[in-house]
């Protein structure tokens, strides 16, 4: 079962609120954070932390 509160277990408007999905690997996603004061700032989201 999924965890309703993770915006990267839901992959939905949560997480679109501050971050774009650029796409799986193979023990994490990688998200594009939007607010980009830092150029390519970027969050690596642990598949190891979601619930499934």
């Amino acid at each position: 079962m999924k965890d309703k509160n993770c915006a990267y277990c839901m992959n939905n408007e949560l997480v679109d609120a501050f971050g774009i999905k650029i796409g799986d690997l193979e023990n994490s996603q990688l998200y594009l954070f939007k607010e980009q004061s830092h150029r390519a700032r970027v969050i690596v989201a642990s598949k190891n932390m979601l619930v499934k």
